[in-house]
């Protein structure tokens, strides 16, 4: 199969990639050309995917193009909205019949990270009905893994407690079901060759929730750290909520996550 990848530089898009290659051929989007192959994938610029489309029959455009609440607004925007729309609406307009999107399970209403990836999905599921395509809408769960960014939550609380520091905290009452990146790809794969036809909302994660609280006591507890861990002392998001995964779409294609939660940390630590 081609597939264009959106977001394959990126820590969830590298994943996808790598899940991805072997007996298909790759197409990401990049900023600029890179000398070297990732993954003997073919680099073309952000402005090329129309000459992309001309050129070459693209059975599949994935967007994992993640843009976080931490950027400005503008770049929020752009990312998650503007930019793969308008590489989603020229492949819809030179044949592209198969679209995955890597979504979130958050609410809309969170913050604008949350709002701008909703409302790609909802462009998405007037595509389908206007357009006939299948576009395949992934509602993933906090997802994490080894050699993340430092940014993110579980890293970020690993080495600051390997360091002793103090930990900054929600009350972290909050239940998330937080799902391991090789997971997501299984979850990716099965569903490029489920042979659904239209538009479909997939909930991605393990099926069970658990909270912060619990999941930075079991970290501190193994790593043995004297960090301390001050609960309360970050302000809840508004609209927090607890955010579980129903599972039993992906499961009727074969889905069983193979990470609980605790092996997933122990993996990472």
């Amino acid at each position: 199969m081609n597939i264009l990848i959106m977001g394959a530089t990126g820590y969830l898009g590298s994943h996808v990639l790598d899940a991805l290659s072997n007996g298909n051929s790759i197409f990401i989007i990049c900023r600029e050309k890179k000398a070297e192959k990732l993954n003997d994938a073919v680099c073309i610029l952000n402005n090329e995917y129309v000459q992309l489309f001309q050129e070459k029959k693209i059975d599949w455009v994935i967007n994992c193009i993640g843009v976080y609440q931490r950027e400005k607004s503008g770049k929020v925007i752009e990312g998650n909205l503007s930019y793969p729309l308008q590489v989603i609406n020229a492949a819809v307009e030179h044949g592209v019949k198969n679209i995955l999107n890597i979504n979130t399970s958050l609410p809309g209403d969170l913050n604008l990270y949350a709002f701008t990836k909703k409302e790609l999905g909802r462009f998405g599921k007037f595509y389908s009905m206007e357009h006939g395509i299948n576009f395949y809408n992934l509602l993933v769960e906090m997802f994490y893994g080894k050699n993340e960014p430092k940014e993110r939550f579980f890293t970020s609380v690993i080495n600051g407690m390997k360091r002793n520091e103090d930990i900054f905290l929600t009350e972290g009452y909050q239940k998330r079901d937080v799902v391991h990146i090789e997971d997501v790809c299984q979850a990716i794969k099965l569903v490029m060759h489920c042979g659904w036809h239209g538009y479909y909302d997939i909930p991605v994660g393990t099926g069970e929730g658990h909270s912060i609280r619990e999941m930075v006591e079991y970290i501190h507890e193994k790593l043995n750290s004297s960090s301390n861990l001050l609960f309360g002392a970050v302000p809840m998001r508004r609209n927090e909520p607890d955010s579980i995964a129903d599972v039993s779409l992906l499961a009727s294609i074969g889905y069983k996550a193979d990470y609980s939660w605790k092996k997933g940390l122990e993996d990472m630590l």
